[in-house]
């Protein structure tokens, strides 16, 4: 693991010559993706009235379709897109992202969308956003 300089946040990766497994890892002290995802369109606003009562997994599920930040940059928000258009380019990969109290989970085996997906909420906060991205990278 590696801190990222004056930024809390910590970068970690792996692999595995043998089964060719790529794994990255992820992790922003931050307030995570619950607290400041944006809500700044007109149909966002109206579902702001619900939001509330959305769990922290429905929250991280929003924000891999919303593809932007709260800081209202257009070159901020895009990270989490990144990751997924990366990794759907391998034969087969994992991608979780545990924020606040929530955990979203995408799995392929053929490149392509998603074949699965998985939410679940979680008893505790993990204090942040962590994100592990897994992939099989292909022979050469």
């Amino acid at each position: 693991s590696v801190p990222l300089p004056g930024s809390g946040q910590w970068l970690s990766g792996s692999y595995d010559r043998k089964s060719r497994q790529l794994c990255v890892t992820f992790y922003d002290q931050g307030q995570g993706i619950p607290r400041t995802l944006p809500t700044s369109k007109f149909f966002e606003k109206i579902k702001t009235f619900w939001f509330d009562s959305w769990s922290d997994a429905e929250k991280i599920e929003a924000a891999m379709q919303i593809g932007r930040s709260s800081t209202g940059k257009s070159e901020r928000g895009k990270g989490l897109q990144n990751f997924v258009m990366f990794a759907q380019v391998h034969e087969s990969g994992i991608l979780s992202i545990y924020s606040g109290k929530g955990m979203y989970r995408m799995t392929w085996s053929s490149g392509g969308k998603p074949e699965q997906t998985e939410k679940r909420n979680l008893d505790h906060s993990i204090g942040g956003t962590l994100i592990e991205w897994s992939v099989q990278l292909a022979k050469k």
